[in-house]
């Protein structure tokens, strides 16, 4: 088993006021504690107009409503090697038609991604569906903050039982076995068993 080296996380940011940057920054902190002690990085989405005095784990920023900056956080995550990438997604903290843009960074990258939702609509739009589609379909596997949202993925979205996880809080040491890795241009998700306690454990990972 491979130690994972690097972790970057996409996500609202501290010191920007939301649930979703202090989730963010709480999981970076956390994981960076861990046994592991992975080099951990933010890239961090910055809403327009506004500005933050971001600390030094925020590596890269993103301004929501420019496409170019999302395929330029792609090419730095992949130069810098991370060996997992973890979205946080919310509806309306990315740019585009219903946070389309995030699609232009993910279909990009060359490490597995995994993916919180924090809301799973009931009844979305055609165009929020087919934005959390292609989200789902570029994670190797998603969590849910409630098994109610996992129970949504299956019977409003079909995405099959084994892809996602409600989630948890513990944090154990990060690993991932070497076949976990996504081969760059291979289109197939690496799997990854994604609740927030299990999503790099070594005996919780395999191989789809």
């Amino acid at each position: 088993m491979t130690p994972l080296r690097r972790v970057a996380f996409i996500g609202n940011s501290l010191p920007r006021r939301c649930g979703i940057a202090t989730f963010t920054t709480d999981l970076q902190q956390a994981v960076s504690i861990s046994s592991a002690a992975p080099d951990t990085a933010i890239v961090a989405m910055t809403d327009h107009g506004q500005a933050y005095d971001y600390p030094a784990t925020v590596r890269f920023q993103i301004n929501d409503a420019t496409l170019e900056d999302y395929t330029r956080a792609a090419r730095f995550l992949n130069a810098e090697k991370y060996d997992v990438v973890c979205l946080q997604h919310e509806f309306g903290i990315f740019g585009g038609e219903a946070g389309s843009h995030i699609s232009a960074l993910l279909s990009l990258l060359t490490m597995p991604i995994i993916t919180t939702l924090h809301t799973v609509l009931a009844d979305p739009q055609p165009t929020q569906r087919a934005v959390l589609m292609r989200i789902v379909e570029t994670s190797g596997r998603v969590i849910v903050m409630a098994e109610k949202g996992r129970e949504l993925l299956q019977s409003e979205y079909g995405v099959s039982q084994g892809r996602s996880r409600s989630s948890h809080t513990a944090f154990p040491a990060l690993h991932s076995p070497n076949p976990m890795r996504r081969k760059p241009g291979s289109g197939s998700p690496a799997s990854l068993s994604c609740s927030h306690s299990a999503c790099f454990h070594p005996t919780r990972a395999s191989k789809s």
